[in-house]
């Protein structure tokens, strides 16, 4: 995972993937699967 970015649409995403259910090891229980993504240089 990456540790630097901006969320530019929502941040009700961000929470709504934090929440899915995770075993012992911290990992998902269903698959999190990002479908859209963009770059923008500073």
């Amino acid at each position: 995972h990456t540790v630097f970015g901006d969320c530019f649409e929502s941040i009700d995403v961000i929470r709504e993937i934090s929440r899915v259910p995770r075993d012992e090891e911290d990992r998902p229980d269903s698959a999190v699967t990002i479908e859209s993504i963009s770059f923008a240089r500073q």
